[in-house]
């Protein structure tokens, strides 16, 4: 919440005291739209909310806890609804860094009104150790300092391409790449990782 409240008055100050430095692009986004990435503040809200609700998923796993997350979600998403403006899904690598904060509350509200409706429906069914979710979820960080390393130098391949350029194509051909690699990695951290079987007279 603290980065969320930071935000625009870091924005703000930095806009006017530091408006062409890079650090500055780094924490609070570029104005300018020359650089594209989601900086640390607002989006790092959404890295904490994650942590939190996988400890209050995995401590409260109640039927009523997960009706409450559910009506809480899908109150906070239609509150911030009304704020949000239309964004341009063509202009992928000028529009990311300055996303209204409204979009990041619709986005927690929806991921937890998704993860309370899910996990009423399904918490009583064992799911795959490789079930996509379960792989990605496991071991996030790691997959995601993966993805970004392969995906930095497609991004910038995509965009110099006559064939895509700054235009929806790319943003489809990189979310499919970059789910995929996720996956993929997360298989592998998931094979490396298996406990091994229990055998008499205690494990390995």
């Amino acid at each position: 919440l603290g980065v969320l409240f930071l935000t625009p008055l870091l924005r703000l100050f930095l806009n006017k005291m530091a408006p062409g430095n890079y650090l500055s692009a780094v924490l609070i986004g570029d104005p300018q739209g020359k650089i594209s990435f989601y900086p640390f503040f607002p989006w790092f809200f959404l890295v904490g909310a994650g942590f939190l609700t996988g400890y209050f998923y995995s401590e409260y796993r109640t039927g009523r806890f997960l009706t409450y997350g559910a009506l809480v979600g899908i109150m906070i998403s239609l509150a911030a609804f009304p704020f949000l403006n239309p964004l341009d899904p063509s202009n992928l690598f000028g529009v990311t860094s300055q996303i209204p904060i409204s979009y990041i509350i619709f986005i927690f509200g929806s991921f937890i009104f998704l993860i309370s409706l899910l996990e009423l429906i399904f918490k009583k069914i064992t799911l795959s150790e490789y079930n996509p979710m379960i792989v990605i979820g496991r071991r996030i960080l790691p997959i995601y300092l993966i993805t970004i390393l392969i995906t930095l130098p497609l991004a910038s391949a995509l965009k110099n391409s006559a064939k895509y350029g700054d235009n929806i194509y790319t943003f489809l051909t990189l979310t499919l790449i970059t789910l995929t690699i996720a996956y993929l990695s997360g298989v592998a951290l998931t094979y490396r990782h298996k406990k091994p079987p229990a055998v008499a007279g205690g494990f390995y």
